[in-house]
């Protein structure tokens, strides 16, 4: 892992392919309110694995 940056309570890093399927279940968990926060949108489920 290389660690582009780095906080007290998280670390940043670049992301791979590889990394992809773990992202994508992230966002899935995430809830209505969340994900418009995140993405400034709503979002469906769908649309996050395109």
């Amino acid at each position: 892992m290389v660690h582009l940056g780095h906080h007290q309570d998280f670390a940043i890093r670049r992301l791979y392919p590889a990394d992809q399927n773990e992202i994508c279940d992230h966002f899935r968990r995430l809830d209505a309110e969340a994900r418009r926060a995140r993405f400034w949108w709503t979002v469906s489920d769908e649309r996050l694995t395109t």
